[in-house]
């Protein structure tokens, strides 16, 4: 493999990944969001962070602009101070998953403008 496909390839798996997050964040519209923005000032120029609560915590993912109406989910201006965590913290994602009660919990305690 040349490092032109490898390049390709890598291009295509991130562009993967990302939809896959944004599928997640659409079906959990209330929990997620996407945002321009960050602590000290926006994100560079071309990405935003979506982002998703999570029983565990928040699981974010820097996106690239192409992306950013593939996300249907509510813009924010300030978003949750960053925890360090990073796409290796997948067990946040899976907690949506394993732990029904406390989601349900989430989503029952927003606003009921925010549920759709």
């Amino acid at each position: 493999m040349t490092d032109k496909e490898t390049d390709k390839l890598i291009d295509e798996l991130y562009d993967q990944r990302t939809i896959l997050f944004a599928v997640l964040c659409n079906s959990f519209y209330p929990l997620s969001w996407k945002t321009r923005m960050v602590g000290t000032g926006n994100v560079s120029e071309g990405y935003f962070i979506a982002g998703i609560f999570t029983p565990k915590g928040v699981f974010r993912l820097l996106c690239e602009d192409k992306h950013w109406g593939t996300f249907q989910v509510i813009e924010r201006e300030s978003i949750p101070k960053y925890d360090g965590s990073t796409t290796k913290n997948i067990d946040t994602l899976h907690s949506l998953n394993d732990d029904w009660e406390t989601v349900a919990d989430m989503l029952a305690s927003l606003p009921p403008d925010l549920v759709v």
